[in-house]
């Protein structure tokens, strides 16, 4: 469980860090332009990132229930247990 807290929020921090910076014009391949509302999802990672603002990406398990979600926004960063569609457990969070 640590180590998939772990990858998820190293994953929504780089990729967030990424968007917001325009770093990822100098990486090797694939670069994401989503806007708000736009939802990618990476099926052999079990994992689905959602644009919710300009500046708010959520990363979390296809499977949304049961998994532990990644909210990142400029002056926040919050790593979420979801225990139901509407319920969860915060287990870490950071102001920036």
């Amino acid at each position: 469980m640590k180590t998939l807290l772990t990858i998820v929020a190293t994953a929504a921090v780089c990729f967030g860090v990424t968007a917001a910076t325009g770093l990822a014009h100098s990486f090797s391949g694939h670069q994401y332009n989503l806007k708000v509302g736009d939802r990618s999802v990476f099926k052999p990672g079990n994992l689905q990132c959602q644009v919710l603002a300009k500046t708010q990406v959520v990363c979390a398990a296809l499977k949304v229930t049961d998994a532990v979600a990644v909210y990142y926004t400029p002056t926040q960063l919050a790593v979420v247990k979801v225990t139901s569609q509407k319920k969860g457990t915060l287990l870490y969070q950071s102001k920036r």
